[in-house]
């Protein structure tokens, strides 16, 4: 969480999957969601998986928290739209970060 502070403005929202990192200290330290389902969750990711797209396409926010490997009740790779568009546009700060930062033409 700190990561995520460091690497963000006070104020700078960003797009965040609470299931992979539900912390309060993000909201506490005023990063605050671009997307509206924060919990990506397989059955939201049922009906919300596009409107989360639209969030962040519109949004474009610097940082997005996204575990891709994420399991929840034994499912796995459950919002592949989704995910291809962070693959696409942003690009992890190490190897098994759930942190992504954008690509530099993703603000441009």
């Amino acid at each position: 969480d700190s990561q995520i502070v460091s690497k963000t403005q006070d104020g700078e929202s960003i797009f965040i999957d609470a299931y992979c990192n539900d912390s309060i200290y993000l909201l506490a330290k005023n990063r605050y969601p671009v997307n509206r389902a924060v919990y990506c969750l397989p059955w939201y990711m049922d009906w919300y998986e596009k409107m989360d797209l639209s969030d962040l396409h519109k949004h474009r926010p610097n940082i997005v928290v996204w575990n891709p490997e994420q399991v929840c009740w034994e499912r796995k790779h459950y919002a592949n739209e989704l995910n291809d568009y962070i693959a696409a546009n942003y690009t992890r700060v190490d190897k098994n970060s759930i942190i992504w930062e954008a690509n530099s033409q993703n603000n441009s």
